[in-house]
């Protein structure tokens, strides 16, 4: 293809498009609502003082999508993935605008999943580390055929990639509470993903990832602390979908991208088990997740935002060069360390309110 001549300058296709729209998006959204005042959700969600809009991830998703012509293999998995990143787009800007309940956007999360699951994306099986491969795909039976191709349902693994999906969305989504976070976590994860890509010679995958984090980039420009215009449910959204994708695309590196984007799994269990024991619903929202507790400990966005960077991408260097029993080995320290790490912080705190 003849675009590929472009070779490097290609990726600032991506880049500036998503800049451009960025740019463009911030009068757009405010114009037309997409924002709320400052102290309208509450004191604990709203840490800025002046009207910011939210929805800015659909300008990233505008300039990831320039990456569909430089793809050389557009197949069935591509055409889902591609087409699941567009519904959770509009379904994110929807619930930037109306601010739906947990319970519908729980049902967004799974109708993404379903769209990689018949995109022919599976979780088919998981590495076992003590021993042989652990096959998920138990059942299977035919659900659609269409022309010569007949389509089969899976189970387990169809139910085990939902899950994943949502595990990755609801992750990503939990941690977007201040400026640049997610941005600098996604892209951290984002290069981890790519050396992978590169090592094995992945080269579509390459391409995407390349793509995504020249898209970020052009986004963060205008996110950057302090932000001029949020991600939004639209970039959380776009942004876990895609990490989610991207791994199983990768081959199933399931295992490489759960340590990756540890911080925010192990931040919302934790949290989300904190709620419980509180007697409070898990999803309701709050201000302890752990970047509240930097916060409230005087870090700055910024720092936050570097501390996060540092040790997603640290944890990921350890993945690449390990085998799968290493990989568990080091999701069990990965574990530890985070959970040990929160209630430090949570101890920091109480110290902290005990002295005012």
């Amino acid at each position: 293809m003849i675009l590929h001549k472009f070779s490097m300058l290609k990726y600032l296709l991506p880049f500036f498009i998503s800049a451009i729209f960025t740019k463009l998006a911030i009068f757009a959204l405010i114009k037309f609502g997409f924002y709320k005042k400052p102290g309208e959700r509450g004191k604990d969600r709203d840490i800025h003082k002046k009207i910011i809009p939210r929805g800015g991830g659909i300008a990233i998703l505008i300039g990831f999508l320039t990456s569909i012509f430089f793809i050389e293999d557009i197949n069935r998995g591509v055409v889902f993935f591609f087409l699941g990143l567009i519904f959770l787009g509009i379904a994110g800007l929807f619930d930037d605008k109306f601010e739906t309940s947990g319970k519908t956007q729980l049902i967004f999360f799974l109708i993404s999943g379903i769209f990689l699951v018949i995109g022919g994306f599976g979780m088919d099986f998981i590495r076992n580390p003590f021993g042989d491969l652990i096959n998920l795909k138990i059942f299977e039976f035919p659900i659609i055929k269409v022309g010569e191709t007949l389509y089969f349902a899976t189970f387990p693994a169809d139910i085990f990639t939902i899950i994943w999906v949502f595990v990755l969305i609801s992750s990503i989504n939990l941690a977007d509470g201040i400026d640049g976070l997610i941005s600098f976590v996604s892209l951290s994860a984002s290069v981890v993903l790519l050396i992978v890509a590169e090592k094995f010679g992945q080269n579509d995958n390459s391409e995407m990832l390349k793509f995504f984090i020249a898209s970020s980039l052009g986004f963060l420009i205008f996110h950057f602390p302090p932000a001029k215009i949020f991600h939004g449910s639209s970039g959380s959204y776009i942004l876990g979908f895609f990490l989610a994708g991207i791994s199983l695309f990768s081959g199933a590196k399931i295992a490489t991208a759960m340590i990756v984007l540890g911080i925010p799994i192990v931040d919302a269990f934790y949290t989300s088990i904190s709620r419980i024991l509180k007697g409070k619903t898990p999803w309701t929202a709050g201000h302890d997740h752990m970047h509240h507790k930097f916060l409230d400990l005087g870090f700055s966005h910024f720092q936050i935002s570097a501390i996060y960077s540092i040790l997603t991408f640290g944890f990921g260097a350890t993945t690449l060069f390990s085998e799968t029993k290493e990989k568990f080995f080091g999701a069990v320290i990965m574990i530890i360390t985070l959970v040990f790490l929160e209630t430090f912080l949570d101890f920091l705190i109480h110290k902290k309110n005990k002295k005012i």
